[in-house]
């Protein structure tokens, strides 16, 4: 179920770095403001670069990545899709289960996320 939605606009070193930042973002999510990157609460923000490192993905496994409960990622993944930034349809053998897939506005958005980050 997973791909690389970042070929090849990004590498494995970025990739890496999209691993260390949903660390660094899981870590300080208490002391990340409202708003503190274009608007996105720090749960967001995490929960897209989830997406992003994982590609086509089930909430679960969202939630499995980021070690938090499923229903833990349901408003945010719900947000995300109102601002067009993940698109969420049913799974292809299991109608009743849910895809998350990361629009070219969210992949534009981690990949600016990070550069701010690195700098």
């Amino acid at each position: 179920m997973t791909q690389d939605p970042f070929q090849p606009e990004i590498g494995a070193s970025e990739a890496r770095q999209l691993e260390e930042t949903i660390q660094l973002v899981s870590e300080t999510r208490r002391r990340f403001p409202r708003g503190g990157f274009r608007k996105l609460d720090s749960l967001e923000i995490e929960v897209l670069l989830a997406i992003a490192h994982l590609g086509d993905c089930l909430p679960g496994e969202i939630a499995s990545a980021l070690r938090l409960e499923q229903n833990t990622v349901s408003d945010p993944i719900r947000s995300l899709t109102e601002r067009r930034l993940v698109s969420v349809r049913p799974d292809r053998t299991d109608r009743r289960r849910r895809v998350v897939r990361l629009r070219k506005a969210g992949r534009s958005l981690v990949i600016s996320f990070l550069r701010e980050r690195a700098t």
